[in-house]
């Protein structure tokens, strides 16, 4: 205990030195300091005893020091579970003082002891925002205790909001703090917590784990009255459900915070007269739930006792109680709904202002990034706008340059037979006035030869151009191509089979090729047929019964399969022209 107070001595010297040195401020006296310490650290009696002697020289005070003596006045009623309606206008101008001139950290003490007063109020969602407000606090500067002693405020509140679900994390992230910082008080009151946590779980074992582990550690203080009676309480309480009453036994002193439990304890070993004592003495005790139970207790053991007049006036009193305890409990439950409401109301309401806060924190540095992005981003763009529009432009000059080579070849192939078909009459006639008649044979053998292929080639020029006519004479390209607004346009199943025939026709196996750029879907076909006897997008939207916007979006995402990258419709028409 001395080595204890010597560290905090020479903590708190260090930090007035440290603060007079930069700051030029007068410091507070060193006992505040010390109490606010002592309190902060779990050592009550310590911080009691410094707090009145503080009290006794609160004469020579400035007005800074008494506000300061007042904040930890609340912080001693606060561990006590002291503060009332009475102290909630004083912690409200702590706050607004600490605020004004900037002392967060003690802006968040007074802010958390004014949560403090609203919760023992029962006014839920004002004491919520307090304790959110300082949980931010917290966690931005690392305040272990801080945080462990907000997330342990909210776990109560959720606890008494009978919302299980929402309070659990908050006591076993209190644990989880007590227990890292090796911090004695604080692991018993939460392993006190996690009990409770594990009776709501309904996880038997672990409920006495954490009910022993309390009165453990709470044996180690010396502020154990502060917890072990309560924890050991609720132990034995656990022991005699659970049918271990020989453990009860052994552990329940015979004080009035065990009356209740001695009272079942005999009821479950048949003494009657002993558990009608020990619940007559419980009577005025609990709340209305509690109280029904054990007038309804009382009754049947006198109704066992063979005493049925007495059994019966118990029951009457049950009765009312239990109507009372249904009135009561239709109105708890309607606050708690309220409340619960409030709550999720305050919550939504801070996950907005956090997240403005968030976007208006990372703004600056959002613009910082921008400005030193942008330009980068730019270059590469554009460098990748180029290289994809050179890919583009290449591939489209590659198949331009395909059909003109095909359509050149043909050409220079016909050139080419009729310049051999002359060599060979020439080559003919010198052979027929030579009377060479085997020569003469061969040469005409090659003449005919030629004049096929140049006739195929021509056949095929002209094999194009009737198919193409009958294209245009067709009586559904007609319709398609109608300008009249009251030609109906539309296509079943055979005409988009006929359609596709007609251009895999003309077009050298159009589908083929289309297929062997990208995949396409029956829809994105259907388009590509369409485009390729240059029906308007706006006829097409009809034709396929979708809007024109949709049969935009169809091109342009044709397009990304491709050249893998965005592009305009009018660049997939113009793709689709060339092939």
């Amino acid at each position: 205990m001395r080595s204890k107070t010597l560290r905090l001595l020479i903590t708190t010297i260090l930090v007035l030195t440290i603060g007079y040195g930069c700051h030029h401020e007068t410091p507070s006296p060193l006992e505040l300091l010390m109490a606010d310490s002592a309190y902060m650290q779990g050592n009550y009696r310590l911080g009691d005893a410094l707090l009145d002697k503080c009290a006794k020289n609160a004469q020579g005070f400035t007005d800074a020091d008494r506000l300061y003596f007042q904040l930890i006045r609340f912080e001693q009623m606060f561990l006590g579970d002291e503060l009332t309606i009475k102290n909630l206008d004083t912690a409200d101008s702590l706050c607004r003082y600490y605020q004004g001139v900037g002392d967060e950290y003690k802006h968040a003490k007074a802010m958390l002891f004014k949560g403090g007063v609203y919760l023992k109020e029962k006014n839920y969602p004002e004491a919520l925002n307090c304790f959110l407000n300082v949980r931010t606090y917290a966690e931005e500067h690392r305040d272990i205790r801080l945080l462990y002693m907000t997330d342990k405020r909210i776990g109560d509140l959720y606890f008494s909001l009978q919302m299980y679900e929402e309070c659990v994390p908050y006591y076993r992230q209190s644990y989880a703090l007590a227990v890292a910082n090796h911090d004695t008080l604080r692991t018993a009151y939460g392993a006190f917590s996690m009990g409770n946590v594990s009776m709501i779980e309904d996880n038997y074992d672990s409920t006495i784990h954490y009910f022993q582990e309390s009165i453990r550690l709470g044996s180690m203080i010396e502020q154990k009255e502060r917890i072990v009676p309560i924890a050991l309480q609720l132990l034995c309480d656990i022991y005699i459900q659970g049918s271990e009453y020989d453990k009860a036994a052994e552990l329940m002193p015979h004080d009035t915070l065990n009356t209740a439990n001695w009272a079942y304890w005999h009821l479950a070993q048949n003494h009657l007269d002993s558990a009608f004592f020990y619940f007559r003495q419980t009577l005025g005790r609990f709340k209305w739930q509690g109280e029904a139970e054990v007038l309804r207790a009382m009754a049947q053991i006198e109704q066992m006792r063979g005493n049925p007049q007495a059994a019966l006036s118990l029951y009457e009193e049950f009765a009312a109680a239990k109507d009372s305890m249904f009135q009561q409990q239709r109105t708890e439950e309607t606050m708690r709904i309220k409340a619960q409401y409030d709550n999720s109301k305050i919550l939504k309401q801070r996950d907005e202002l956090d997240r403005q806060n968030r976007e208006r924190l990372h703004f600056i540095w959002l613009m910082v990034v921008i400005v030193i992005a942008v330009v980068v981003m730019l270059l590469a763009v554009v460098r990748i706008y180029r290289l994809q529009k050179e890919t583009a432009t290449v591939k489209l000059r590659m198949m331009e340059k395909e059909k003109d080579e095909n359509e050149a070849s043909l050409k220079q192939q016909i050139e080419e037979n009729n310049r051999k078909l002359a060599t060979l009459r020439e080559e003919q006639a010198k052979a027929r006035q030579q009377g060479n008649e085997h020569t003469m044979a061969q040469y005409e053998l090659e003449t005919i030869a030629l004049e096929n292929k140049n006739r195929s080639i021509e056949a095929m020029q002209q094999r194009k151009e009737a198919l193409l006519h009958e294209l245009y004479e067709w009586e559904v390209y007609k319709r398609l191509k109608s300008s009249d607004p009251q030609t109906e346009k539309k296509m079943d199943e055979a005409d988009w089979m006929h359609l596709r025939q007609r251009l895999d026709n003309i077009y050298d196996q159009f589908t083929k090729r289309l297929l062997s750029h990208a995949s396409l879907s029956e829809t994105e076909l259907h388009i590509c047929y369409l485009l390729k006897i240059n029906v308007p997008p706006v006829d097409i939207a009809t034709i396929m019964f979708k809007s024109k916007s949709a049969i935009t979006m169809a091109r342009k995402r044709m397009y990304q399969k491709f050249y893998g990258k965005s592009g305009s419709a009018e660049e997939l028409d113009e793709l689709i022209a060339q092939m």
